[in-house]
């Protein structure tokens, strides 16, 4: 993603991005291991960001309680417990 700083890295990621758009995928950017590349990429209209700077590899287990943690209103729930 260094190339992120140059005029040629920046309008490749947006065609990409404005390609993904126009056919209603979302575009997810990976690598992303600084914060200018972070906001830079934001910028540049990626929905999703992955990368080092986000979290390192976790196993399932720990991607649960990572997304537990970070997303605590897509965990919580108003219905009542199912009766087994």
């Amino acid at each position: 993603m260094s190339e992120l700083n140059h005029s040629r890295g920046n309008s490749l990621v947006r065609m990409v991005t404005d390609l993904g758009h126009a056919i209603d995928i979302k575009v997810v950017a990976e690598g992303v291991e600084t914060r200018a590349e972070l906001r830079a990429l934001q910028d540049l209209g990626a929905d999703y960001l992955q990368g080092y700077l986000l979290s390192r590899p976790l196993t399932p287990a720990a991607l649960l309680a990572w997304a537990k943690l970070h997303t605590p209103e897509l965990w919580e729930t108003s219905a009542p417990p199912r009766e087994k």
